[in-house]
């Protein structure tokens, strides 16, 4: 049986389900007359029906190769920006622990059975400091407590 018989079984198939009245009588009649013409007709058409109601078979989904130049751009701009938003902090904190680092001295003695640790940097470096934003001050900090503890363990005879 060919293509264009099923397609019209099929439309005979819809009036004689969804018609009304004497339409509904006479598809029934055309479709009986289609069956024993035609014969496995009804398996194909519900083959048919199956077949365009089955989920499609799942794979990987592929690529839109028209290309969403606009969406490839929006990612890009939000890597730049994730990209440049860390090099700053990066940055940042390099500079406010190379202050810490260059310009503040540790140094300590013991005098009447106590040990003084002593931080020394001149008042530029403290109005310096307080010029620092968020990122700065806390790796200035870092850098003052590495300081510290290093020369502790000095003291202390403990393994860095």
């Amino acid at each position: 049986m060919n293509e264009k018989t099923l397609n019209r079984y099929l439309k005979v198939k819809a009036h004689a389900e969804r018609g009304e009245g004497a339409e509904r009588e006479s598809a029934k009649k055309i479709l009986r007359d289609f069956e024993a013409k035609h014969p496995g007709i009804k398996e194909a058409a519900a083959a048919r029906a199956r077949k365009q109601t089955a989920p499609p078979p799942r794979s990987k989904p592929q690529p839109d190769r028209r290309g969403n130049w606009e969406q490839i751009f929006r990612y890009a701009t939000g890597f730049y920006e994730t990209v440049r938003d860390v090099v700053e902090d990066v940055t940042d904190a390099y500079y406010g622990k190379e202050l810490a680092e260059n310009e503040v001295e540790a140094s300590g003695s013991s005098r009447n059975e106590a040990i003084f640790v002593r931080l020394k940097f001149p008042f530029w470096v403290v109005e310096e400091i307080r010029a620092l934003n968020a990122v700065q001050k806390e790796a200035f900090r870092q850098a003052i407590h590495e300081k510290v503890e290093t020369y502790l363990d000095a003291i202390l005879g403990e393994p860095e």
